[in-house]
């Protein structure tokens, strides 16, 4: 999945967040819905059994950070106010649970997002527009080339857009 469908893919869970009329956006909400953190790895975690979920995810933990960071980027946008939350286990005996043993990771995921204000339709459709016109030309940059000549333009218009957007990398 390239980061673009991720974004994809992660804006239209945060559509469907708001549209359930969700007062908090919590990131591993989000990714379970995404299919980067496992059903039962997600239960035995907040029963206790796990010490962490790094063991739960689906994925990489790399694209589990760039998921919550895609997160971040469209709260951010809409001004949705961060909140640090801690996570307790179920049942009688609550304990404070860790989400990662990487601290990075942690911090991002421990961070929810309030909602103070929804998103109008119009928003949210120019959001989805955006991440969906990225995705297809992703998809277009990606398609065989039919000749050499073609496939070093394409390298050639990739690397003269980054230069154009500041990319050093």
């Amino acid at each position: 999945m390239a980061r673009d469908e991720l974004y994809y893919e992660v804006m239209h869970v945060f559509q469907q967040e708001l549209n359930a009329w969700k007062r908090l956006i919590v990131p591993l909400d989000v990714l379970r819905k995404v299919g980067f953190v496992s059903r039962d790895a997600y239960v035995r975690w907040k029963s206790g059994d796990l010490e962490t979920l790094d063991d739960g995810f689906t994925v990489p933990r790399s694209r589990v950070a760039d998921a919550a960071l895609c997160l971040r980027t469209i709260a951010r946008t809409y001004g949705f106010e961060q909140v640090e939350m801690q996570f307790l286990s179920w049942g009688d005996n609550r304990k404070a649970l860790r989400i990662s043993r990487a601290s990075g990771l942690r911090r991002l995921l421990s961070r929810c997002y309030r909602v103070r204000r929804k998103a109008t339709r119009e928003q949210v459709s120019n959001m989805l527009d955006k991440a969906k016109r990225l995705a297809d030309e992703k998809r277009k940059d990606y398609r065989l080339a039919s000749s050499l000549e073609e496939l070093l333009e394409r390298q050639e218009n990739t690397q003269r857009r980054k230069r154009y957007a500041g990319y050093t990398g």
